[in-house]
């Protein structure tokens, strides 16, 4: 049936298509504009709104505004299935997945981090979850962390829930069927155990908010990025593969979808052409060493020999203000450096760089942050609620601690008290100068940060309802 659409959609549909492109990164295609008009026309019925107002107010409307909501999901592709793309699946189950494991082992590093970039309903990143809990037996030995992010938050909903039509059960086996999903009625629901499994939260990749320790996005083993950089211009694509080139660990996977660009430019990526859209990142980066004692940072000014009783005072206190100077120095490299061990994966160096941080310097709210979120990396949850309790202690507006415990108590299953902390973190930050820096968000403004608060609260309100 052919839709009449409102012939003022036409004459706005250049800067439709350019603020798509600017807000999210996704280039509409001429075959595409059927679907954009049939989309602007629903959300004109459904706000009240001409064609010109609705462009005027996603112009500047926040990211969680059911506005800018319906146009995603009626331009994004939300449809997936469990174990799409049976050439891939078997290339995770038989060949990148043992591999990493095997890596792990030999460094007694029982750890597995893979983000599914992208994800739509939740079957791929699901289908890792039951792979995993097939081929590790000792499991239970092992920290597993999987995210899963969209800007779709229709389908992230959707995605926790974890409840599925037989449409997304159409190339799974009967064996995965009967061991990981409960029947109900029409429906088939996940098991509770790979649920519990997964992360998802909204991440928009044309956002340059990853890699970091802050959304989970750092020291992937394994990015799965499948059909979504088809969308993307080049330009935003290639800053996409950036981020996920440095969001990878060293010999780290990326795999994309067989229709998406490859684009490796200024990356370390080596391409495996003959498995696929597989890329390793190659072994390069090294570590310079840290310093961490202040014997060999704070020195005496031994350089002046000749110096008259008259002005031995004023140099003893210039001396004495260096090495303040220098003790305050070490004390915020020390900080710095552990946020960038953690975000490289290197979770233990980090949590004896903060543990020195303390020494030198026990109420520094930014080093119970650090190492709050590294102990949460390392599912050491009791310890790590303890540390960000401490930096709420410490600051009790300082909004990044707030958010992060509320993440860790709805991880705990604590959704209540989980909610209210988020809500606690939206209250301070729209009080804030919206343009100032997040302390401790590795760059969110305060305006941006809000943004992402509102869409957790939004998903998590709905998920309890």
């Amino acid at each position: 049936m052919k839709v009449e659409f409102d012939p003022t959609i036409q004459a706005f549909e250049s800067q439709f298509v350019e603020l798509i492109r600017r807000r999210l990164g996704i280039v509409m295609h001429v075959h595409q504009h059927y679907e954009l008009y049939k989309t602007i026309q629903e959300a004109c019925t459904k706000f009240s709104l001409t064609p010109a107002e609705y462009l005027s107010q996603l112009a500047d409307c926040p990211t969680q505004s059911p506005l800018l909501h319906f146009l995603v999901a009626g331009i994004t592709v939300g449809e997936t299935y469990f174990f799409r793309d049976q050439q891939q699946m078997q290339l995770l189950q038989h060949y990148i997945l043992p591999d990493i494991i095997k890596k792990k082992r030999e460094t007694n590093s029982l750890s597995i981090r893979i983000w599914s970039a992208g994800c739509a309903t939740g079957e791929e990143i699901y289908s890792i979850a039951m792979m995993l809990s097939e081929i590790l037996p000792d499991i239970g030995n092992w920290t597993i962390k999987l995210l899963a992010t969209d800007v779709n938050t229709t389908v992230l909903q959707k995605a926790i829930k974890g409840t599925y039509t037989e449409w997304s059960m159409r190339s799974i086996s009967d064996y995965f069927k009967q061991k990981y999903f409960q029947k109900e009625t029409r429906y088939y629901q996940i098991a509770q155990t790979i649920k519990e499994m997964v992360n998802f939260d909204y991440l928009n990749l044309n956002d340059d908010n990853y890699p970091s320790i802050f959304n989970g996005t750092n020291a992937q083993d394994l990015i799965i990025c499948r059909n979504v950089l088809i969308y993307i211009d080049n330009e935003t694509c290639h800053r996409i593969m950036l981020g996920l080139n440095k969001s990878l660990v060293q010999e780290g996977y990326l795999m994309l979808g067989a229709s998406d660009p490859i684009n490796i430019a200024k990356t370390d990526f080596v391409f495996h052409a003959q498995r696929g859209s597989l890329f390793t990142r190659r072994l390069t980066e090294k570590l310079q060493p840290v310093i961490t004692t202040t014997k060999t940072i704070i020195n005496p000014a031994t350089k002046i020999i000749k110096i008259t009783k008259k002005i031995e005072p004023k140099i003893k206190k210039l001396e004495k203000i260096k090495k303040i100077e220098k003790i305050e120095t070490i004390k915020q490299d020390l900080v710095t450096r552990a946020t960038d061990l953690a975000n490289m994966g290197k979770l233990n160096e980090a949590i004896k760089l903060c543990e020195e941080g303390f020494r030198l310097e026990p109420t520094n709210k930014l080093n119970y942050f650090t190492y709050g979120l590294t102990l949460s990396e390392l599912n050491r949850l009791p310890e790590a609620e303890s540390a960000l309790r401490k930096t709420l202690f410490l600051d009790n507006q300082f909004v990044a601690g707030h958010f992060q415990l509320g993440l860790l108590l709805l991880r705990k299953n604590q959704h209540e008290a989980g909610l209210k902390s988020l809500k606690n973190a939206l209250a301070i930050a729209e009080s804030k100068q919206q343009q100032e820096v997040v302390p401790g968000s590795q760059g969110l403004c305060y305006k941006d940060f809000a943004d992402i608060l509102r869409n957790e609260i939004n998903l998590h309100i709905t998920i309890g309802s």
